[in-house]
């Protein structure tokens, strides 16, 4: 029985379940060590579904890939099918014809273009450019300074940080969602904490958490309740507390890149603490405890059970409800 005979016949064990993945690896090792199967088929056969590693500088192309170790690209990775490895590191491009599952770490400074599926079971930090066809898994804390898009939800744990851009259908988050750069969803954004703190952003349909919070970086509220203009201040307490704001409202312009932008909720924003700036809500806003803040325009009824603080002034339609 030749090399190529011997491990196909272990891969058809695996593939039909007589060995694990653990037997079959451990089976493969002895022959290699007793030079049964020759130079390691990582590098001899480039059509091999089963690699220890892949390390791409210049252009390669496989058919499907199960990478027991990293794979890391600086230049151009095509599978035609699934790829499925432990670590990922792309500096270049990597183009997945199916789906593609990182078990641990995943570092985006380059493009990755996935016809189908993604997930990165350990979470992901994207610098660069990352597409998804379909529906992307983040299973732990994950970092988005680049761009990322997915045609299919967004499903998450952990923290997700966005300093750059998300788009996807929708958002589903079991933990905290922190944005800095603008979230833009069709449907609906589903979290523990939601924060846009200074980018705009807009969802199709609601925002639903136990803590909302849009704007916070622009809430007037924040650094004083008392919006005192120049011609106003009559003593040095009032005079600190208008330098204050006009300090605040500056460096909060310059910090995040310009003035305020808002953030569109196509339908309502429900939690138990909820708190607005430069927010337009087409639906209702419902929650515990409400704080409505500057530039914020809410087409439905703010519903509480506990508190509402608006601008003085403000004609905003508003309902105290039964607490749940």
């Amino acid at each position: 029985m030749d090399d190529q005979t011997i491990h196909d016949a272990l891969r058809a064990k695996l593939e039909s379940g007589e060995i694990t993945q653990e037997e079959y690896e451990h089976l493969t090792k002895d022959l290699e060590r007793l030079n049964l199967l020759g130079a390691k088929r990582t590098e001899s056969n480039p059509k091999e579904h089963v690699y220890s590693t892949i390390s791409v500088n210049g252009s390669k192309t496989l058919e499907t890939g199960l990478v027991e170790g990293s794979t890391s690209v600086n230049g151009k990775l095509k599978v035609k099918s699934d790829l499925t490895t432990k670590d990922l590191r792309v500096n270049g491009k990597v183009d997945i014809g199916g789906s593609l599952e990182v078990k641990n770490s995943a570092s985006i400074s380059g493009k990755v273009d996935v016809a189908e599926n993604a997930t990165f079971s350990n979470g992901i930090k994207v610098s660069g450019k990352v597409e998804v066809g379909n529906q992307l898994v983040l299973g732990s804390d994950s970092k988005i300074s680049g761009k990322l898009i997915a045609k299919g939800e967004i499903l998450g744990d952990g923290t997700l940080t966005v300093l750059g851009k998300i788009y996807g259908k929708q958002i589903r988050h079991s933990g905290t969602i922190t944005s800095l750069g603008p979230i833009v969803v069709a449907e609906d954004i589903v979290a523990q904490q939601f924060v846009s703190r200074a980018g705009g952003g807009e969802t199709g349909g609601s925002i639903r958490a136990k803590a909302v919070s849009i704007g916070e970086e622009y809430m007037k509220h924040s650094v004083s309740k008392e919006n005192l203009s120049a011609d106003q201040i009559q003593n040095f307490a009032q005079l600190a507390k208008y330098l204050t704001n006009v300090i605040h409202r500056a460096v909060s312009s310059t910090t995040f890149h310009g003035p305020p932008r808002v953030f569109s909720v196509g339908g309502s924003v429900e939690g138990d603490s909820i708190n607005l700036a430069y927010a337009h809500v087409k639906g209702d806003v419902v929650g515990d405890n409400v704080v409505i803040d500057s530039d914020v325009i809410v087409e439905g009824t703010i519903k509480y059970r506990n508190s509402i603080q608006v601008p003085e002034g403000s004609e905003y339609r508003i309902e105290q409800i039964a607490t749940a």
